[in-house]
């Protein structure tokens, strides 16, 4: 990893690497958006915050936010594939930094009757303390 900016791209090859994830949701483990035709359940993920620390002597550190979307049209199923994610970066150290889930919260999207459950996690990686 060449700085945080790159940590979610990294991050993706850990989820695939989770047999009991990818029996929920396969390969549908996307950046930013949705390829058209995708069917069943997927992870979205994104970049959602970073910035970098400066001392007197320059910038000293980075932060980023990396938010994980799980949707499914199972409420019960969206909240299995987001314990996978937890599950999956439970423990890990990027650079020696722990990754931490700052923030989840949940959330749903769509029109009428045609609904699909949303949880949201975010995890920070090198976040300076409030």
């Amino acid at each position: 990893m060449s700085s945080k900016l790159s940590i979610a791209k990294d991050l993706r090859p850990l989820l695939l690497a989770k047999p009991d994830l990818t029996a929920l949701v396969g390969q549908n483990i996307f950046p930013l958006y949705v390829p058209e035709g995708t069917s069943g359940d997927f992870i979205l993920y994104q970049r959602t915050g970073g910035g970098s620390e400066r001392n007197n002597m320059g910038v000293s550190d980075e932060w980023c936010d990396i938010t994980f979307n799980a949707v499914s049209d199972s409420y019960v199923r969206s909240v299995e594939i987001a314990e996978q994610i937890r599950v999956a970066f439970q423990d890990i150290t990027v650079e020696e930094e722990p990754l931490i889930l700052t923030h989840n919260s949940e959330d749903y999207i769509g029109v009428g009757n045609v609904i699909k459950y949303v949880q949201i996690l975010v995890f920070s990686l090198g976040k300076p303390e409030e």
